[in-house]
């Protein structure tokens, strides 16, 4: 939950700061939902790969010595043996991986909550019908 927030609000604080050194001087709005999916993409893309290590690693090594004595190549023995056996090894790993980011998406509505709340607050002064709004 910090880190969308340290994303979206440091981020921007961090852009607009090193846009003016780079000759750019207008403004830079950090869009909320593009915090949230580079976010949401850093997290679960290290959660991703380690589990595609994990799968790597737990297929035996005689698999791809059996490859080389084959007569393979290093490239032949990767995506004509191992891929096949550590995509059935990653699996599990990744369906878990892709329930939690599905529950974890419902975390990001909250870093726009701030900034929709209050459009609505105005929308409803403006108005004078808040119950349109909230």
């Amino acid at each position: 939950m910090i880190f969308p927030m340290l994303i979206f609000y440091g981020g921007q604080d961090i852009i607009n700061r090193v846009a003016p050194l780079l000759g750019y001087d207008d403004y830079i709005d950090l869009n909320p939902l593009i915090a949230g999916i580079g976010t949401l993409g850093f997290i679960f893309g290290a959660y991703l790969s380690e589990t595609f290590r994990g799968a790597f690693l737990g297929i035996p090594k005689g698999q791809a010595e059996a490859g080389v004595a084959y007569g393979m190549s290093a490239r032949q023995v990767f995506f004509r043996i191992q891929v096949p056996q550590m995509i059935r090894l990653a699996i599990p790993g990744f369906t878990n991986n892709w329930l939690v980011l599905t529950k974890a998406t419902a975390l990001i509505s909250v870093v726009g909550l701030q900034d929709m709340m209050f459009k609505a607050k105005q929308a409803a002064d403006a108005t004078r019908e808040p119950f349109n709004f909230f």
